[in-house]
């Protein structure tokens, strides 16, 4: 049995973008992780995908990843006990993590007070809400660093 993720599910951005972040997708449906991971490789964007979330534990050892984006309902681990684990790692306080739901109200409220997610979006996602977020947050991490 092969534990690693494959190596096709990494891919290393163009160098052309400075400031190119680290970005885990990790979602059960492939095609739409594929999608995303996609788009994030064509900001710039080093990205790793997994398809579960024992591949995403794996990637996040490795990764370290800035911005990681998890399917709330993966089977097994779901996407909640990720988070809660990449928040507990020495590196995890500061990223930013977003939470992909297929389910829409019945898990409103995912990003309340206490949760380890900075936000919610609902399946299907314009990309560009995502990168708007990731904009936003990344607007924070600079001012806070001066």
């Amino acid at each position: 049995m092969n534990t690693m993720p494959h190596v096709s599910e990494c891919r290393d951005s163009p160098p052309s973008r400075s400031h190119a972040l680290r970005v885990l997708i990790s979602d059960q449906e492939a095609d739409a992780a594929e999608i995303l991971a996609m788009v994030m490789s064509l900001e710039g964007h080093t990205v790793a995908v997994a398809r579960n979330a024992d591949e995403a534990l794996q990637l996040t050892d490795l990764l370290r990843p800035d911005v990681t984006i998890l399917d709330i309902g993966m089977p097994g681990l779901d996407g909640k006990k990720v988070a809660q684990r990449i928040r507990q790692a020495p590196w995890g306080a500061s990223n930013l993590i977003v939470a992909l739901t297929g389910f829409g109200e019945a898990v409103d409220g995912v990003c309340a007070r206490g949760s380890d997610f900075d936000d919610q979006f609902t399946k299907p996602m314009a990309p560009s809400q995502l990168l708007c977020r990731i904009a936003a947050w990344r607007h924070i991490q600079c001012r806070s660093t001066r």
